[in-house]
C-alpha cells in the first residue's frame, strides 16, 4: 500500500482509458441547470437575509443563524454576524485575534484512515463571556510548514465557547484540495486560509457545505476537477501507481463513474463542467470557468 495525493491507494482493479467518463450534456441542458442554480441561490439568499434580521444579540442565537445560513449556501449574507460586535468572529478576523487562538492538526489512522482536521479554539485569558468562532464555507488548511496536501473543509462549523469554557475541540471532514500533493502524516499542523471569494473552487465549497448529505467520493472528484482540472490521463497515471484512489474519512473509492455526479455538484456551484478535461466530451482544453450570469 502507498499513500499519495492525500488519499489511500489500494491494490486492486485499475481504471483504463476506455473508462473515461462522458458527460452527455447539451449546451441547453447545462444552461438550464446553471440558471436553476442561480435562481435557487437568489431565493436562499433572501431567506438568509430574513434570518439575519431576526437574529438577537446572544452568542448562541447568532451561532445558530450562521449555521442555518451556511446550510442555505448564503455565506455572504451571514458575514456581518461575524464582525465581533457580540462576541462572534470569523476564524481569520482581526478583532478575533485579540479574543482567541485557533490551532489545527491533521488526525488520521494508519495510512490516513478516518482522516479529519482537528480544530481547537482557546480563549485568551483577558476575554470574558461566551464567544463563537465561525469557519465559513471556503475554508481550507495549508500545511505548516509548507509541504504535504492542502485540505478543504466539507462542513462549515461554528465553535461556541460558554462563559466558563477555556477551549473546545472539533473535528471536520475534509477533501484533498490539490491533486498532486502528497498526504500529511498524523499530527501535521495546518494554517487556515480561505479560497479566493467568488472563484470556482470557492463557489463549489459553498455549495458542498450547504448539502446535508454528499457522497465523499463525488465531492472529492468535484474538488479536483474544479481546482486542478486534471486530465483523465493524469488520473490514470496516478491510479496505476498502486491501485484505486480512496477518500480520507470513509475510504470511499474515487472512480471514473463518479464523474457525472461530480459534474452535478459543479453545476450547483454555477460551474460549467463541460470544460473539465477529465471528460471525454469536454468542449475545450481549458479549466472549468466562471459560468454565473
Amino acid at each position: 500500500m502507498k499513500r499519495i495525493l492525500g488519499v489511500v491507494f489500494l491494490l486492486g482493479a485499475v481504471a483504463h482509458a476506455e473508462d473515461r467518463p462522458v458527460l452527455g450534456l447539451s449546451a441547453h441542458e447545462v444552461a438550464s441547470a446553471l440558471s436553476e442554480a442561480h435562481a435557487g441561490r437568489a431565493e436562499r439568499a433572501a431567506k438568509a437575509r430574513a434570518l439575519v434580521r431576526a437574529t438577537g444579540t446572544e452568542v448562541s442565537q447568532i451561532a445558530s443563524t450562521l449555521v442555518a445560513c451556511y446550510r442555505l449556501g448564503a455565506r455572504e449574507e451571514a458575514e456581518p454576524l461575524t464582525n465581533g460586535a457580540h462576541g462572534v468572529y470569523a476564524f481569520d478576523s482581526a478583532r478575533g485575534a485579540e479574543a482567541f487562538l485557533v490551532t489545527c492538526r491533521f488526525q488520521g489512522g494508519y495510512l490516513g484512515a478516518g482522516g479529519v482536521l482537528e480544530l481547537e479554539v482557546t480563549r485568551h485569558a483577558n476575554r470574558k463571556g461566551p464567544i463563537a468562532v465561525a469557519f465559513p464555507p471556503g475554508t481550507y488548511g495549508m500545511p505548516d510548514p509548507d509541504g504535504p496536501q492542502e485540505l478543504t473543509f466539507l462542513e462549515a462549523p461554528v465553535i461556541v465557547l460558554g462563559a466558563s469554557e477555556e477551549r473546545k475541540q472539533l473535528t471536520v471532514p475534509i477533501a484533498c484540495a490539490s491533486f498532486l500533493r502528497e498526504a500529511p502524516g498524523g499530527g501535521a499542523r495546518y494554517r487556515l486560509r480561505r479560497f479566493e471569494s467568488g472563484s470556482p473552487i470557492d463557489r463549489l465549497m459553498v455549495a458542498l457545505c450547504a448539502r446535508e448529505e454528499t457522497s465523499e467520493a463525488e465531492a472529492q472528484l468535484a474538488v479536483w476537477l474544479t481546482r486542478d482540472d486534471p486530465t483523465f490521463e493524469t488520473y490514470l497515471a496516478e491510479s496505476r501507481i498502486a491501485g484505486q484512489i480512496e477518500t480520507f474519512r470513509t475510504g470511499a473509492r474515487v472512480l471514473p463513474e463518479h464523474g457525472r455526479a461530480a459534474a452535478r455538484l459543479m453545476l450547483e456551484g454555477e460551474i460549467d463542467p463541460r470544460h473539465a478535461r477529465f471528460f471525454g466530451d469536454a468542449v475545450t482544453a481549458t479549466p472549468a470557468v466562471d459560468a454565473r450570469p
